[in-house]
């Protein structure tokens, strides 16, 4: 979830058996290479790696880790399958990523890189040298990441060519598919939509939220008892809160009535980033589920449910 909107992750790789550099890529390949130099190889830290990755928290979305060192360098053998790409003006960093290496595919990690420099395109570049990297030598795959299932900040990832994306069985399909029938995102958006519908034709206020924390209470295998989806309706009524909601599993509505988690906090520890904290629409507390029923738009009554009886 980023700008207020929910969306679904699509992994995607491209084939570096069959990748060729058009022009304007080896066109950004020698603009850097001709003013700039570059070094591969194992990853260090340092002051300037550090600086970039502060330069560049600004614009990270969601859960951020604090400092470099704790989202690459955990431990020793974090660095063993580890490979930077580091440009240099002069004796200055200006830029740096970071791939892993597997048998016979690599993966981007993270690129930083001197806003001031933006003009070279410096992350594509990065981008495009492990690419190069890896067909240099013979790996078979690379993985960018991932795309969402909506167009996105993100979607640069697109200039680099032919993709193959993951479909939601699991299994690598050529392109991408962002039609709105095989995107779960897309149908709980839509649901969601018309629960709000349903509230207003029922006269109830229903303030629209995005949860963060809703794959968290999944991963602890807490879903009975903490909140559990990423958007809903958060109700107030007499200073019980509610959250009308769409299970995708269920595939039904379901109204929960909420309250603050005392128990939980301490294994969120990941600081949030400024759009999480900044924009009300995202509910940053952990909750808890203290009662569930369902309810059904589509037939325009509550079951057992006192605040639709009106």
């Amino acid at each position: 979830m980023l700008n207020s909107e929910l969306f679904q992750v699509t992994h995607i790789r491209f084939a570096l058996s069959v990748f060729s550099f058009r022009k304007s890529q080896r066109r950004v390949l020698r603009n850097v290479e001709s003013r700039f130099r570059v070094v591969i190889g194992k990853p260090c830290m340092s002051a300037s790696r550090s600086n970039l990755y502060q330069h560049h928290i600004k614009r990270f979305r969601g859960f951020v880790h604090p400092n470099l060192e704790e989202i690459m360098f955990r431990a020793e053998g974090d660095r063993i399958h580890l490979r930077e790409v580091a440009v240099y003006d002069g004796r200055k960093l200006i830029a740096v990523s970071y791939f892993e290496v597997g048998k016979e595919s690599v993966a981007s990690l993270l690129a930083l890189y001197n806003s001031e420099y933006c003009k070279y395109s410096l992350g594509y570049y990065t981008m495009l040298k492990e690419v190069e990297w890896g067909m240099a030598n013979r790996m078979n795959y690379y993985y960018p990441g991932y795309l969402f299932d909506l167009p996105s900040e993100f979607d640069y990832k697109l200039r680099l060519g032919t993709l193959q994306s993951m479909n939601r069985k699991g299994a690598w399909v050529d392109g991408l598919d962002r039609s709105p029938e095989h995107s779960l995102a897309g149908r709980i958006r839509e649901r969601t939509e018309r629960l709000g519908e349903y509230l207003v034709e029922k006269g109830v206020t229903g303030v629209k939220r995005l949860y963060p924390y809703f794959t968290a209470a999944r991963m602890m295998n807490l879903d009975k008892e903490l909140f559990s989806f990423p958007v809903y309706y958060e109700i107030s009524d007499g200073g019980i809160m509610y959250a009308a909601c769409y299970d995708p599993i269920l595939d039904a509505f379901l109204l929960q009535q909420l309250e603050e988690d005392p128990d939980y906090q301490h294994m969120l520890g990941m600081p949030m980033s400024d759009e999480y904290r900044s924009n009300p629409i995202y509910q940053t507390r952990l909750m808890r589920v203290t009662s569930s029923v369902p309810i059904f738009p589509d037939r325009m009554y509550a079951y057992e449910n006192p605040l639709f009886s009106l």
